[in-house]
């Protein structure tokens, strides 16, 4: 009989964001995720079936949970003027938790992956 889970997937995946944020895909290592998220390691793959599967799970969750992103769903509702400006002043002044550019998972995703070379 196969155990259940004792772990809430989206508090892994916050903990693993964390990791991604200080230090990066290719500078975190197994073991700063399975400290961070409390996993055994293969309780961890079976999750997630890989780090690289762990990554996206995370930057799946910063896209939906990111204050800037949300603010952009609700550009269709609000009255357009509202809406830049909203837009604009979380980009001037960004959110330290992760709102806005600074500080944006997604945006050191895509850095990290520019340094690497083919």
């Amino acid at each position: 009989m196969p155990r259940q889970k004792t772990f809430q997937r989206d508090d892994v995946v916050d903990r693993a964001i964390d990791v991604f944020m200080a230090k990066g895909y290719e500078g975190s290592t197994v073991n700063d995720l399975v400290g961070a998220t409390g996993l055994h390691p293969g309780s961890l793959y079976n999750a997630f079936g890989s780090k690289q599967g762990l990554y996206e799970a995370a930057l799946e969750r910063f896209d939906a949970m990111s204050p800037f992103n949300q603010l952009l769903g609700l550009a269709d509702t609000a009255p357009p003027r509202e809406s830049i400006k909203r837009i604009l002043e979380s980009v001037i002044n960004p959110d330290p938790d992760g709102g806005g550019v600074a500080g944006c998972l997604i945006t050191f995703a895509a850095a990290e992956v520019g340094e690497t070379k083919p």
